[in-house]
């Protein structure tokens, strides 16, 4: 540690960029901005003029990104300053707040994050490193709670941490100005961490020598309250970035939000549409803030190309290509998936990197190349809901007024950090209804999971080995399939990733959204452009597996007991934030404890789509025997198989679709990473069987699409024999951390030699006939640890094309996280769908509790 007198000129540097200042004092708002993502949401504010890190329990490592800089320069370019002279420049000012121990000082740390992930790692893989830092997570450059300067400095999992005593005038909940200075010697860097309390003559300082590579890379704030369960608060103020001209980088059009995305759907000609938002009018707690009236607007340019400018979009066409990217029209095709590798490319609007020194694209807000004008007609406004951050639009008779596809836009204003009301507009496009005897295009997913390994392990790096985050590859083959329609099955989140799950206080309600945000940060691109239907499963309500008995309370730890174990309201929460753009309930009446329904139909182009909640009426298994045959241990409930009984019969003439949460048979006899055998699970809809049977009969042969398995899998039910009840088509997960498998050790029926042995009619152990058809199963033995390779643990995407004209769907069923651009081996598969045509009439005998 040395004590001098530090000063650059700041003239020396050609970049310079204040990420925050003051923000006005009257501005107290959970988000923070724009230009930031939170590691969690609810850890960080905006409150008295500064960021605020005030997380409710510890906190092992929270972050705060910088989306749209970050510290890089070109690989055959290094810096040529002097090895006196720094070629950059962080600092930012940091202060301690009363309720911070003096004997526990050393719990807290607070600072700067720099060279997190890498050239090629794409920027919200890298906005993903919290928690346990392993390789690629940079060099956090902190200060602590007893004024001891450091580095933790993660490199191959290594943690070096190097302290300085404490600094002299360190005073707790006085400020202390930090600064970082990089320094090029050769192919290494010097870094310089150094600190002047408030009212100090010295600066003390602190060196780390590490290779140039080492810090290139994201920017970020850091902080530290390790096991301490009252951990206070630490403020942030002055968050500043200097560089050189070759050292600076800035990507304007990484920006999020507010408006995070949107979603609809198209049902009966009529649009409804809901847009996701940070929470920008709320203060912590959920507390209403000073600017709570904001109105969100929807409007459509019908003179517009709907191709021609969307912004805030990084889509790459290659695995590891980092430029901002949007596949072509070429890279869809008429009947099947070809990947966007092979096709042409094109840049987008200003806010690519390619034009980032557009004039037009130097401001903080990013031109989206489409400014208010005669071309643009406003639809609709809503005000932003509370506390879920969502407006939603009904918009009667869609498609009469605008039959053909068409760019849309929301836009809202509202009061950024610097107290300047500015815009933001979020595009997407609605499209073209498919008419009644054309082909509906319809992709589907299920279970993503953004980490590879587990939240707690030692050994995380973060770059994409180990991090789906953003699912790049699958929303780049989404986009190329010129889609309809796409359904989502279940399970968008899981509840302890990346941080675990907070599920008391307001914080759960953030905690859950931050989460979903990601989501939707990653999804955005598809939701914003292709009608979707979205079911929430039990991760979603933050459940490892759901019996809903109707909406009753659940017990914490003895999930077999049934119900849902967060309260009403958070619930209603979670499903009206994925739920909410589909049509109206078909029967609106809550369940038990007030918890809202969902399920409804969807009428689009030539095919009726029915929406099931198989999960919420399904009772435990400490209800019924396993083995029951009791007339009222239901599956979907009454009021469901009523409906599918009503929406048969008015839709006799029309192909059928119905989504529903899982499997209505036991698909699988191995899982786990050891893919051990399993006797049978009441998690399926296999059981109870007797609602198995009734919901089969309601359903009067409909297709039925579903996910949660982890493995995908095509089968038709059987009732009375195998063959005469719905075809199934099970999504495999778009990133498989369970894997399961379908090795029965016997069937039914007469073998073909021709087909795999796992193909064939089969009795599931709860007594259900079902013909499997086709199987993704993993690349493994049982009682052997598969390795985390995603294609061989069969992570996979579903495309259908459905057929009304001619009552047929082909189903395809695609591997994920492979080289090998192809379909698992037992698919395409064709079937017919013509015995909708001559469908029993639903038995309307069945009785339920429920």
């Amino acid at each position: 540690t040395t004590t001098t007198t530090t000063t650059t000129n700041s003239r020396h540097f050609a970049f310079d960029k204040l990420f925050f200042g003051e923000a006005p004092e009257e501005l107290d708002r959970l988000w923070v901005s724009r230009h930031f993502w939170a590691n969690r949401l609810q850890d960080w504010s905006v409150r008295q003029s500064n960021i605020v890190f005030s997380p409710v329990s510890s906190a092992q490592f929270r972050t705060l990104h910088v989306l749209t800089h970050r510290l890089q320069w070109p690989s055959h370019r290094p810096p040529a300053e002097s090895a006196s002279v720094p070629f950059a420049l962080i600092s930012v000012s940091v202060q301690f707040s009363s309720r911070t121990n003096p004997r526990l000082g050393h719990k807290y740390r607070a600072g700067i994050v720099f060279g997190a992930g890498t050239a090629e790692t794409d920027y919200r893989t890298t906005a993903f490193v919290q928690g346990s830092p392993g390789k690629g997570s940079g060099v956090f450059a902190f200060i602590n709670g007893k004024g001891q300067l450091g580095f933790d400095y993660w490199n191959n999992g290594i943690v070096q941490d190097l302290r300085t005593g404490p600094i002299e005038g360190f005073q707790l909940e006085h400020p202390v100005q930090l600064s970082i200075r990089f320094y090029n010697i050769g192919r290494m860097t010097v870094v310089r961490l150094s600190a002047l309390p408030l009212g100090s003559p010295s600066v003390a300082e602190v060196d780390l020598k590490i290779p140039l590579p080492a810090v290139v890379g994201g920017i970020a704030l850091g902080a530290s309250t390790r096991s301490l369960s009252k951990p206070g608060k630490i403020q942030f103020q002055h968050f500043r970035y200097r560089a050189t001209k070759s050292a600076g980088v800035q990507r304007l059009g990484r920006a999020i939000g507010p408006i995070v995305s949107t979603q609809y759907t198209l049902s009966h000609g009529n649009l409804r549409l809901a847009a996701s938002l940070f929470p920008v009018l709320f203060g912590r707690n959920n507390k209403r803030n000073a600017h709570s009236k904001a109105i969100v607007t929807l409007e459509v340019c019908s003179s517009c190309d709907p191709d021609s400018t969307i912004n805030q979009e990084y889509i790459s066409c290659g695995r590891n290509d980092p430029a901002a990217r949007l596949a072509s029209p070429a890279c869809a095709s008429s009947q099947t998936l070809l990947s966007c590798a092979q096709h042409t490319c094109r840049a987008i609007n200003c806010c690519s990197p390619d034009a980032r020194n557009q004039p037009s694209c130097t401001n903080d807000e990013c031109s989206d190349g489409m400014e208010d004008g005669n071309d643009w007609e406003r639809v609709s406004r809503r005000a932003v809901s509370h506390p879920d951050s969502m407006a939603l639009f009904d918009v009667a008779n869609w498609t009469v007024m605008y039959p053909s596809r068409i760019l849309y836009r929301v836009k809202i204003k509202y009061t950024n950090v610097r107290g300047v009301t500015v815009i933001q507009r979020l595009h997407g496009v609605i499209v073209r209804e498919p008419l009644p005897k054309q082909p509906v295009r319809l992709a589907t997913s299920s279970c993503v999971t953004h980490m590879r390994i587990p939240t707690a392990s030692a050994t995380r790096a973060f770059d994409d080995t180990t991090i789906w985050f953003p699912h790049q590859e699958l929303v780049q083959r989404l986009l190329g399939l010129r889609l309809d329609l796409v359904f989502f099955a279940g399970d968008q989140i899981y509840q302890s990733i990346p941080a675990p799950a907070q599920t008391k206080g307001p914080e759960r309600f953030t905690d859950y959204l931050y989460k979903w945000l990601m989501w939707l940060w990653a999804f955005g691109p598809v939701l914003r452009r292709v009608p979707s239907i979205i079911l929430t499963d039990d991760h979603d309500v933050f459940q490892g597996n759901l019996w809903g008995a109707g909406g009753r309370q659940g017990v914490k730890k003895k999930s077999r007991l049934g119900g849902y174990l967060l309260d009403s309201d958070w619930v209603n929460f979670v499903q009206r934030t994925q739920t909410i753009h589909m049509p109206m309930p078909v029967d609106p009446q809550p369940v038990q404890r007030n918890i809202d329904v969902y399920f409804t139909e969807v009428s689009y182009g030539g095919v009726a789509f029915a929406v099931l909640e198989d999960r919420k009426f399904k009772p435990a298994p400490s209800d019924f025997d396993v083995f029951t045959e009791s007339s009222n241990a239901t599956v979907l409930g009454l009021r469901q198989e009523r409906f599918l009984q009503r929406w048969s019969e008015a839709n006799a003439k029309r192909l059928r679709v119905a989504f529903s949460q899982t499997a209505f048979s036991t698909t699988f006899t191995h899982s786990g990473g050891t893919l051990k055998q399993n006797r049978r699970s009441q998690d399926s809809n296999g059981w109870p069987r007797p609602g198995r049977q009734a919901a089969m009969t309601a359903l009067n042969n409909a297709l039925v699409l579903s996910g949660d398995t982890h493995l995908g899998m095509l089968l038709q039910h059987g009732i009375a024999q195998w063959g005469d009840a719905s075809y199934q088509f099970v999504v495999p997960a778009a990133s498989s951390f369970f894997p399961r498998a379908w090795w029965p050790n016997g069937k039914n029926g007469d073998p073909d030699p021709r087909r795999p042995s796992y193909t064939g009619d089969f009795v599931d152990p709860f007594g259900n006939l079902m013909t499997v058809l086709a199987a993704a199963n993993p690349e493994g033995v049982s009682g052997r640890q598969l390795p985390f390779v995603q294609d061989i643990r069969a992570s996979g995407f579903g495309f259908v094309l459905l057929d009304p004209a001619n009552y047929t769907a082909v189903i395809e069923c695609w591997r994920l996280y492979t080289d090998r651009d192809e379909q698992f081996a037992d698919w395409p598969k064709t079937i017919s769908l013509a015995s909708q045509q001559q469908a029993r009439v639903a038995s309307t005998t069945t009785t339920t509790t429920t």
